[in-house]
């Protein structure tokens, strides 16, 4: 998870809605909310007072349902627009029907939509540049993540749990765990570190229901163009096996080459396991694999 996930993950489901919600019903229809000021406001201040408080209710639903979900950010910004509209007027015919001193005002109503619309197509964007497949990793969804994470890799190719949890908790780490989802519901992960020039994939591995058809695949190669930088993994040689080569085939069709003629060796996570000879695959080759070599020694392993 990059550093906003990871902020996000703290808090409680549906906070951000809640939060907003109950502000606006605060400003809106209780009598005088606020203390009487001398302070003159800009003509039409109530309007941008609209257009950024429904934006903000907009932004809210977006960032509790695609959190929580993981669903499309395109559904999660649509579903935060309609449902801030749906509340801007509401509120609007709630202010004329309960004598508070203020009527419906299709005026306000228009910034509502407005603020939302706008706030809408700002977290649209932000999916498109966010590198997460999908939502932030909730309590619900952790043991998921620890029995796919104990049941696809042997001993010797497992970081302990305790410390992917402890760099998860890392504000500013390089490491990520990007979670994918199926139907809102964890199907697999990703584990994967940032080093700048590129990018290396630590563990990829799916739920036994959400292999096959095809999701494994189309989830990498949405991983890889949201990285926008080369990516890198290791991989067990050919001659271990049917299952070893069948695992490089699928990394090559999805855009990966394998470099054969690189002597790598994994070190061992943790003393007395042993090391692992392996191959290292990237999804380009204008980055010196010495370079990637030292980088996952020193850092991702650790080994002076």
């Amino acid at each position: 998870m990059k550093i906003t996930d990871k902020i996000l993950s703290k808090f409680p489901p549906y906070i951000f809605i809640l939060i907003t919600g109950l502000t606006i019903c605060w400003l809106t229809l209780v009598p005088r909310p606020l203390p009487e000021t001398d302070i003159k406001l800009f003509p039409h201040a109530d309007k941008v007072a609209h257009f950024i408080i429904f934006g903000a209710f907009a932004a809210a639903v977006f960032l509790d349902l695609w959190r929580k979900s993981g669903r499309s950010g395109w559904l999660c910004a649509f579903v935060g627009i309609v449902a801030s509209i749906i509340f801007g007027g509401a509120v609007e015919l709630l202010q004329g029907a309960m004598n508070l001193g203020r009527s419906a005002d299709i005026w306000d109503f228009a910034a509502d939509a407005a603020g939302a619309i706008v706030a809408g197509a700002v977290c649209i964007y932000y999916t498109r540049k966010h590198p997460c497949l999908g939502a932030c990793i909730m309590s619900g969804q952790i043991d998921t993540v620890h029995n796919i994470y104990m049941d696809s890799f042997p001993p010797e190719e497992r970081r302990p749990w305790h410390d992917i949890i402890d760099k998860l908790d890392t504000i500013g780490s390089p490491f990520s765990l990007t979670l994918i989802l199926l139907k809102g519901k964890t199907a697999g992960f990703i584990t994967s570190w940032d080093f700048g020039d590129f990018v290396y994939i630590e563990h990829f591995a799916m739920h036994p229901s959400g292999r096959g058809g095809g999701i494994g695949g189309k989830a990498l190669r949405r991983f890889c163009r949201q990285a926008g930088k080369p990516v890198f993994l290791e991989v067990e040689p050919p001659a271990l096996g049917n299952m070893a080569q069948r695992r490089i085939k699928f990394y090559e069709r999805n855009g990966f080459i394998p470099f054969y003629d690189f002597k790598y060796i994994q070190p061992p996570y943790a003393e007395g396991l042993p090391e692992v000879e392996l191959v290292l695959m990237g999804t380009s080759h204008e980055v010196s694999l010495e370079e990637v070599k030292n980088n996952l020694h020193t850092i991702v392993y650790g080994k002076k």
